[in-house]
């Protein structure tokens, strides 16, 4: 059979200004200064009638979150969603999730000198690698600054911090990071699809009045099963996600997480920066071709 591909566009909006007073230089950000992120948006769409899209599922099993899925674009055809934005999403700190490169692997306390030198994090400490390990806040963490006098370039902040679930806490993940998710299915009677891929596209927003074009430190993660792409606006490569091993089939599902945050280790990510942090889209196009997994 020749193969096809189907696109599903997945559309994040995630606009950018600064919500505080801007004072000296400082890495990643000083105690008084948050980077807000207001009116977010993800728009997701499927080309095609028998690929189906949702922004939630429900059931017991695979089968009947599928089923939940098909039963909510029953009669619609192409399926559009949209996301809101919650009111304690409209502001985030800069942070950023783990990477494997950060743990310490020797026992031991980890030196401040360490530290200064790299965000470093005891070995007990869980990279972000997975799904699972994305979805746990104590795997992402921000840099800690209470004297914006105190540091003077991006290799040198007071500390840095796990976040976590702790409501009102002042690392409270979702102050941080914002998480949404896409279930794709297809529909009953379909032939089966594998080779999930996604192509992320970050571009400066129109329509802004803008003055300023810097948006290097918005990044969106993107994550399924043990793959995921880390997009920022240098990014336009189509990337794996469930490629060849994962089948796609009328009684199955495929969940997508997607977080955007700022990435507190960015260059632009310094107090006397961030006032020129622009607005900025977030593009996502999901493709599979038809046919069974080898």
């Amino acid at each position: 059979m020749k193969k096809t591909k189907v696109i599903i566009p997945a559309l994040g909006l995630l606009v950018l200004s600064t919500a505080a007073s801007v004072t000296g230089t400082v890495a990643w950000f000083s105690a008084n200064t948050r980077v807000s992120a207001s009116g977010l948006e993800i728009k997701a769409k499927s080309n095609e009638a028998f690929l189906l899209i949702a922004g939630s599922v429900s059931g017991a099993d695979d089968a009947a979150k599928a089923a939940s899925i098909q039963a909510l674009n029953s009669g619609k055809g192409l399926m559009s969603l949209q996301f809101e934005m919650t009111t304690g999403e409209s502001d985030v700190f800069p942070a950023k999730p783990k990477a494997t490169s950060e743990i310490k692997t020797e026992s031991g306390a980890v030196a401040q000198s360490d530290v200064n030198s790299g965000q470093y994090f005891v070995s007990t400490d869980t990279a972000v690698t997975t799904q699972d390990t994305a979805a746990v806040a104590s795997n992402w963490y921000t840099a800690v600054n209470k004297d914006p006098t105190a540091s003077t370039n991006a290799l040198t902040p007071d500390s840095f911090t796990s976040l976590n679930t702790t409501a009102n806490d002042p690392y409270e993940f979702s102050k941080y990071v914002i998480k949404r998710s896409v279930y794709l299915t297809l529909a009953v009677g379909s032939v089966n699809a594998h080779n999930l891929t996604v192509t992320p596209t970050i571009a400066l927003k129109d329509g802004q009045g803008q003055n300023v074009t810097d948006i290097s430190a918005v990044r969106a993660l993107i994550v399924t099963g043990s793959n995921m792409v880390t997009a920022s606006s240098s990014t336009s490569d189509a990337q794996s996600l469930h490629t060849s091993d994962v089948t796609l089939t009328p009684t199955s599902f495929i969940q997508v997480d997607i977080y955007l945050y700022v990435d507190g280790s960015a260059a632009a990510v310094y107090t006397n920066h961030m006032a020129a942090l622009a607005a900025a889209t977030a593009n996502f196009q999901f493709d599979v071709e038809i046919g069974s997994a080898a």
